[in-house]
């Protein structure tokens, strides 16, 4: 895995080293500060300090020790950073602390599963910790300071959310932390939003959230609908309950973070991976724009920029959500595998298809600042380029991009073209049948977590 610059494609630090493996470097999950990158995969869960350029070391491994974790299955960071939240195979939520590498807690048996999704609520009063036996426990964490020290026997077991009928796979609560959103293997997407400290609202089907969480969009048949077709309907979550914002004609949402654009996609009735996409305002439901693309549209993360590849697969089509005019293309000499867009839409990395030449590009003169190419591991086939779906990672600031190279992480600088600095060690080689873990994945190009119609159904 690789952490670079996000403007100048600097490679800042690579981890790990050795022959590419199935499913190493299988999350990476920056610290709310940015000081801090944890990554690994089921059988590690390696951290980094960005700023001073050291190893902090990892939890061990050896179930003998005090201060060891199991397999593990998810992680999420504090709001402070200082803490660190493990879901592993012990049916246990464990808390490491980061500097002195101790576990500072176990949170009792998390029911008759292991703990598969982790996650704090913004205020870091509350710990989620989702199971494959399909609940969520909500554990008090109210006693913690901030101190990264914590009283184990006053973290308390507060409610348990049930309604699911698979594994809880992701957990992300909302900024104002009214609510939280759970995912399944169950294929469902559920907002609850707390009415008290053990009774819950839901939302059921949800298929998009805006970036930040204020909002989301559930899609509604023709018969539910009234209309005669399809429509997507639209939630405020800033209040204490949802409220119904919008209700516009159109399937396979995405929402701006603001909530002011709603954009749906439609698939070409002759197949393949084209969409039609509408941009919507969602106070008039004025239709503002209609682009031609492929799967991998999006809106940035602070709702200013949706962009959209073409229907060749070269070209990222920039769309202006405040001045509701495009702004231009991103053009590139070959068709891109995905891409990621920097937190405040200043810069765009792309991925090549054979997975080896990332670029970064200004958004606002769609030019290129930096192009380098990644190397391939000793063993790395063509068939593992081709195939290669690299999580990728920037910071907040969007000077660093971490990306996962055959089964180490690489660290990259975007303002130079350095090599990058490599983290981690060499990892064994995971069973192809072992699932991924939870943690920190960036967005990429298609849809594999989301059911996507054709116009013609």
């Amino acid at each position: 895995m690789a952490l670079y610059d996000a403007h100048t494609l600097k490679q800042i630090r690579r981890l790990g080293n050795g022959s590419p493996a199935s499913y190493c470097s299988d999350f990476v999950a920056f610290s709310p500060n940015g000081k801090i990158l944890a990554y690994g995969d089921a059988y590690n869960v390696n951290m980094w300090d960005t700023v001073a350029g050291q190893d902090l070391g990892e939890p061990e491994m050896d179930l003998s020790s005090p201060d060891s974790v199991g397999q593990v299955e998810s992680v999420a960071f504090s709001p402070d950073s200082r803490i660190l939240a493990i879901g592993d195979r012990s049916k246990q939520l464990v808390l490491w602390n980061i500097s002195t590498r101790k576990v500072l807690a176990r949170l009792g048996a998390q029911g008759e599963g292991w703990v598969s999704a982790v996650a704090f609520s913004p205020d870091g009063k509350v710990i989620y910790g989702g199971s494959t036996d399909q609940t969520v426990r909500l554990w008090d964490f109210s006693s913690y300071k901030g101190n990264g020290r914590v009283a184990a026997e006053k973290i308390k077991l507060m409610a348990t959310i049930k309604g699911h009928t698979g594994t809880i796979s992701s957990i992300a609560c909302s900024p104002n932390g009214s609510w939280v959103a759970t995912v399944s293997t169950d294929g469902s997407v559920k907002l609850w939003a707390a009415t008290g400290p053990r009774e819950f609202d839901t939302i059921e089907g949800v298929q998009a959230a805006s970036p930040g969480g204020n909002f989301v969009a559930k899609v509604i048949d023709a018969q539910s609908s009234g209309s005669g077709s399809e429509q997507t309907l639209v939630f405020d979550l800033r209040g204490d309950k949802p409220e119904r914002l919008a209700t516009l004609n159109g399937i396979n949402p995405m929402l701006s973070a603001d909530g002011k654009t709603l954009a749906t996609a439609l698939i070409d009735v002759t197949g393949g991976t084209n969409v039609t996409v509408k941009l919507q305002d969602l106070s008039t439901g004025q239709r503002l724009a209609t682009l031609r693309s492929r799967f991998g549209e999006r809106f940035s993360d602070d709702g200013r920029l949706f962009t959209a590849p073409s229907p060749d697969g070269k070209t990222l089509i920039l769309w202006d959500t405040s001045e509701r005019k495009t702004l231009g293309s991103i053009g590139n000499d070959a068709p891109l595998n995905h891409y990621a867009v920097s937190p405040d839409a200043t810069v765009i990395v792309t991925v090549d298809q054979n997975g080896q030449r990332l670029t970064s590009w200004e958004v606002a003169s769609q030019r290129p600042l930096s192009r380098v190419t990644m190397k391939a591991g000793p063993q790395s086939t063509e068939a593992d380029a081709e195939d290669l779906e690299a999580p990728l990672a920037l910071t907040s600031d969007g000077k660093l991009l971490a990306i996962t190279n055959a089964n180490v992480v690489e660290l990259w600088d975007t303002r130079s073209t350095r090599d990058p600095i490599v983290l981690g060690k060499h990892w064994p080689a995971a069973d192809r049948r072992h699932p991924a873990p939870t943690g920190c994945f960036a967005p990429r190009s298609g849809r594999s977590d989301k059911k996507v119609r054709c116009a013609a159904e």
